[in-house]
């Protein structure tokens, strides 16, 4: 699953260059279900100066979260970043070493239970570099897939406070379960949504 602005990014007046990685379900919750690869996407950064920049993917870190038999057992951890550093190490390699804007996790680099953080690091033609994290937590039970149809930051500044209204529009798919065998068959297509303001600014 993946997050992307349908917005064109706005332009940064920088010579570094500004990565803007995400997933889903979503940037509040990065829940990835039992079955799902993990797509991460910094796609929306900006600040190449309309030259090619590098992309670096790496894991920065193992959450305290993480369950599974895997919460204090450093040979665990070891093995669990050393599947991802994998997957993320031929990402890197894409394009003669420039790496790729984007970077699939196989479900099966992705142990259940592991909270990891992922770290994408930009780099320009100018060898000015920024970097951006993002955690996720496998899960052990399937979870649909959110995308958020808007731009990664989104600014609403109504005219006249009786025009005070925003619409806000998302898309969703099923979970895969195909890794859960013939027993682990979904029991129905039904998916619910609620919305939640959550800077506590509004009722």
């Amino acid at each position: 699953p993946t997050l992307s602005p349908t917005a064109p990014p706005t332009p940064v007046p920088s010579l570094a260059p500004t990565p803007v990685p995400s997933t889903l379900p979503t940037p509040l919750a990065t829940g990835v279900g039992v079955c799902d690869d993990l797509l991460l996407d910094g796609s929306g950064g900006s600040g190449s100066g309309g030259r090619d920049l590098t992309y670096r993917w790496s894991v920065s870190g193992l959450a305290a979260s993480s369950t599974g038999g895997l919460a204090g057992n450093a040979a665990l951890h070891a093995r669990a970043v050393a599947n991802l550093s994998f997957a993320l190490g031929a990402v890197n390699a894409l394009n003669a070493g420039a790496g790729s804007s984007t970077a699939t996790v196989p479900s099966v680099a992705f142990q259940i239970g592991l909270a990891a953080a992922f770290k994408l690091t930009v780099t320009n033609f100018l060898n000015a570099s920024s970097s951006s994290d993002l955690y996720a937590v496998k899960l052990a039970a399937p979870v649909p897939a959110l995308s958020l149809l808007a731009p990664a930051k989104l600014t609403w500044a109504p005219p006249r406070p009786e025009e005070a209204s925003l619409r806000l529009m998302s898309k969703t798919a099923l979970p895969r379960v195909d890794c859960l065998g013939p027993d682990g068959q979904l029991p129905n297509s039904e998916v619910s949504f609620r919305w939640t303001e959550r800077t506590g600014r509004y009722p």
